[in-house]
This record gives structure tokens, C-alpha cells and sequence, in this order.
């Protein structure tokens, strides 16, 4: 049996960066993102470099976000659904890990924003913030534990960050 990953949002940032990895790992992939032509760029590319199947989805959650609180509830209810499913899924050996990362750049802000490309890049004056390779790689560490290990949790922040509302900016 081949290893399937299922990623999201990957037309860019975090889930590109994840596809691209799992990709040089093997792995066949679904992949779901809003933007169709994007999206078969991806599959096409992958599937050509790495010899892997690909399966795409276009679907479309952008209308989930306007001023963060659908979107902190979902991230407080997936919390959940992971602490849920690690209990469900335990006699079937199936790992459950929660990956939340702090400040990332990527095109997140600017879609936030609505394009506001000035008002995006504002969020990371005056520190480093994380990059989506940065979280692909930890995502991949998770996933590429041995059989016995499971890591629940993980939250990744910049050296900068303390946490969602504590950023040090230099000068």
C-alpha cells in the first residue's frame, strides 16, 4: 500500500511547501485549494518530477475568515477533533498530530487584507517570522517518526514571538 498524504491549501505558502516535500518522499497526494489553475500547475509538476499520483480538489473556504472569529473557533474545535480522534483512531495505530505554527509569511495576510500587499507586509516589519518550509519541515518530522512515536502537539514560533499577541521588532 502506498502513503497517501492529504494537504490542504496548497497553492501556496505552508501547503506547498508541504506538497512539495511529502512529494520527495513518495508519497501519492490529495490536494485541495481555491485556485483551479494553480492547483493543476501543482499536481501536473509534481506528478511529472516525481513519478507519484495526485488527486486535486477545488474547494473554496476564504468566506470562513473576515475578522479571525470562525477562524480561531475552528482552530479551537480541529484542537479538539485531534484530542477526539487520537481516541477513536488508537486501536487502529493511526498517528494524530496538531502542528500550530506562529507567525508565518506567506500570501495569508494578503488575502486577510484583500490584496493590500503594503498592509500585509507590515506584519512582519522588524523580525524574522517563520517561512513555509520552516513548517513543512516540522510537519514532515512529525509525520516521519517511528511506528511508536506520536507527537500530539506541536507549536512553532519565531525567536521573535512569544505568542499571538507578543512580537519583539527591532528598531
Amino acid at each position: 500500500m502506498s502513503k497517501i498524504a492529504l494537504i490542504t491549501g496548497v497553492t501556496a505558502g505552508i501547503g506547498e511547501a508541504c506538497a512539495r516535500l511529502f512529494a520527495q518522499q513518495n508519497y501519492d497526494l490529495v490536494l485541495i485549494a481555491r485556485r483551479a489553475e494553480r492547483l493543476q500547475s501543482l499536481a501536473e509538476k509534481l506528478t511529472t518530477e516525481f513519478g507519484i499520483r495526485v488527486k486535486t480538489l477545488t474547494i473554496d473556504v476564504r468566506k470562513t475568515y473576515l475578522n479571525g472569529n470562525v477562524y480561531c473557533a475552528t482552530k479551537y474545535a480541529v484542537d479538539s477533533l485531534n484530542k477526539a480522534m487520537r481516541i477513536d483512531l488508537l486501536q487502529y495505530k493511526i498517528k494524530v498530530t496538531g502542528i500550530h505554527p506562529g507567525a508565518v509569511e506567506t500570501e495569508f495576510s494578503e488575502v486577510r487584507f484583500k490584496g493590500d500587499q503594503e498592509r500585509a507586509k507590515k506584519i512582519y516589519e522588524g523580525y524574522e517570522p517563520l517561512h513555509a518550509q520552516d513548517i513543512a519541515e516540522t510537519i514532515w518530522f512529525a509525520v516521519s517518526r517511528p511506528p511508536h512515536v506520536n507527537i500530539n502537539d506541536l507549536v512553532v514560533m519565531p525567536t521573535a514571538q512569544a505568542n499571538t499577541s507578543h512580537i519583539f521588532r527591532e528598531g
